[in-house]
């Protein structure tokens, strides 16, 4: 279930603060009143997960590398506080080898890794503590943690791929509107000059792009501050109201070729969180849940939280994912099998391997689709501006008053 934060004013005037779980900020809006307080802000909660000192972040790789290092000291037979002691003596980030000293001084108190990652939930994510205490319950914490540094390591490529989809055409498109506004704000000009003193009327393409230029030039505050105001309600809707996160994330995955793509990593993000916990020994509405709470799509969190009650009700795991509208038919079938055979384990692991390749490939075509039309586009654009100025030049001889 997703936190709001609120600032809300009490009865007697002054501002009181908070976070509250809750499903939406109509129930939030519905909690603040009955306890008689004026709401003046309610905004989604920002995730600190693996977030430490001043905002300095712990990137998934270092994670990955943390546990691989402490689940092996364990399996070799050192003792858990002085795994703990010895992983952080390998990492840099003073914050986090800090807290990975707590840990071990607690444990060696007499608290579990669990209960003690657990008191410092804001740094260690939800996923990561469940499958810590399933470990401890079950005797094979090692296995747990090296099962955690496999899925934050895949977890990393997954993110690194998302980039990978998102940098190139968001890169192309800067360019094309830095080169198209720079040719119309100071190129154009120049031949507005020219043509000036031409006393016969100008070819439409040409009159169209010098008003254009003329209203850059008187408006580009304007322009500026339209664009960076725009630009921060975006966020800020998309932060704190669901229903708008719901729409952009579900327009993206409609986009040709780059809806695709995100579709993909989604469902290879999903297959890797659940094959992670239940390969664990995590049960499955449990793990769900969990997928649901780490989830950073509100599409993908409510999906999986409904498919989570689902399973709970005693509907079959491809039924309740089937339901959500968020998977393929191979990706159901896939789990299907899993299910009817009894290896939803090994199934889950082969859907892994089989939709990390999908991935790459799938931005591999992007690309290469991408580059090509992008080319096109800016040329496009460039050859308009230019034919549009060249026009009365062409037409010299008719536009020049003898």
């Amino acid at each position: 279930m997703p936190k709001f934060q609120y600032v809300a004013y009490t009865k007697d005037g002054k501002l009181e603060k908070g976070v509250i779980d809750a499903q939406n900020q109509d129930a939030i809006a519905q909690i603040l009143s009955s306890k008689e307080l004026i709401p003046i802000s309610i905004e989604l909660a920002k995730e600190r997960s693996l977030t430490f000192g001043f905002g300095k972040k712990v990137k998934e790789r270092d994670l990955s590398l943390v546990l691989r290092q402490i689940g092996f000291l364990i399996q070799v037979g050192i003792s858990v506080p002085q795994a703990f002691e010895m992983a952080a003596k390998q990492i840099n980030n003073q914050s986090f080898k800090n807290i990975l000293l707590e840990v071990s001084k607690d444990v060696s108190e007499g608290l579990t890794v669990g209960q003690a990652m657990q008191k410092r939930k804001n740094v260690f994510p939800p996923l990561l503590i469940s499958l810590v205490i399933t470990g401890e319950e079950t005797g094979q914490l090692d296995r747990s943690m090296i099962l955690a540094s496999d899925y934050y390591e895949k977890l990393a490529k997954i993110k690194g791929k998302i980039k990978s989809a998102s940098f190139y055409p968001s890169f192309v498109l800067i360019i094309a509107t830095i080169i198209t506004t720079g040719i119309i704000y100071f190129l154009v000009p120049i031949f507005a000059s020219i043509y000036k003193g031409f006393g016969a009327s100008l070819p439409l393409p040409t009159l169209m792009l010098l008003k254009a230029s003329n209203f850059l030039h008187e408006n580009i505050l304007t322009f500026i501050v339209v664009l960076v105001a725009f630009s921060f309600i975006f966020k800020r809707l998309y932060q704190s109201n669901m229903e708008f996160r719901k729409r952009v994330e579900a327009t993206l995955l409609k986009i040709p070729v780059i809806g695709d793509v995100f579709h993909k990593i989604m469902m290879n993000s999903f297959a890797t969180s659940l094959s992670s916990l239940f390969s664990s020994g995590v049960s499955l509405d449990r793990s769900l849940e969990l997928i649901a709470q780490t989830s950073t799509m509100q599409i993908v969190k409510e999906g999986v939280e409904k498919a989570s009650k689902a399973v709970r009700e005693g509907k079959p795991l491809w039924i309740a994912l089937k339901d959500t509208g968020l998977f393929d038919e191979l990706f159901i079938s896939m789990v299907k099998i899993g299910e009817d055979t009894g290896r939803l384990d090994d199934l889950l692991q082969s859907i892994v391997r089989f939709y990390e390749e999908e991935v790459d490939k799938a931005i591999d075509a992007m690309i290469s689709l991408i580059e090509p039309t992008m080319i096109v586009i800016i040329g496009g654009i460039i050859g308009v501006i230019l034919i549009a100025l060249y026009m009365p030049i062409f037409k010299i001889g008719s536009l020049i008053k003898s």
